[in-house]
């Protein structure tokens, strides 16, 4: 089964399911906007906006006894990423940096 946003503005949600095993994964798309740049003199900020695709994966659960917490599967996507910082001798330091997120499948 895959599933597929119906439109290039929207999420952009892609998504594949293995019945037999229980697994799903698929993309995404991430946006915001962060600080790249802060002026320590006069605080003026650099803001840059940043869009990526993005993978996840997961497992559906199997079904319980207990249905009241609604859990139905777990999952996570990873997101790495690079940006860079002015220290205080006023030279730019690059660094990269990595992102791990869960996520609840909820009834």
């Amino acid at each position: 089964m895959t599933v597929a946003a119906a439109s290039p503005e929207t999420t952009g949600l892609a998504i594949s399911f293995t019945k037999p095993t229980g697994i799903f994964r698929g993309t995404f798309n991430v946006y915001y906007d962060a600080v790249t740049r802060e002026n320590p003199v006069n605080g003026v900020q650099t803001v840059t906006h940043t869009d990526k695709k993005v993978a996840f994966q997961g497992v559906v659960l199997p079904a319980r006894e207990e249905l009241d917490d609604g859990i139905e599967g777990r999952g996570y996507f990873l997101m790495s990423d690079k940006s860079s910082y002015e220290n205080i001798a006023g030279r730019v330091i690059p660094y990269n940096f990595n992102w791990s997120y869960d996520f609840l499948l909820t009834k």
